[in-house]
């Protein structure tokens, strides 16, 4: 027996994101802020040379 996401074609990851976005839209609207804020995804990154961290930079996603 096959899961219902790959008949359709799907990844599980892209299947987990469309439902969690369905989710997110159904929810009341005084939490659904709250729930719109966890589709930001933010992204930080360092250089490393001879064992020592460089600095931190911020890369992100534009929100929808």
């Amino acid at each position: 027996m096959t899961a219902f996401w790959r008949e359709a074609g799907l990844s599980y990851l892209q299947a987990s994101n469309i439902a969690a976005a369905a989710l997110r839209r159904a929810v009341k609207a005084e939490v659904r802020v709250q729930a719109l804020k966890r589709e930001d995804q933010m992204l930080k990154m360092a250089k490393w040379s001879n064992g020592k961290q460089g600095e931190n930079k911020l890369l992100y996603t534009e929100p929808k």
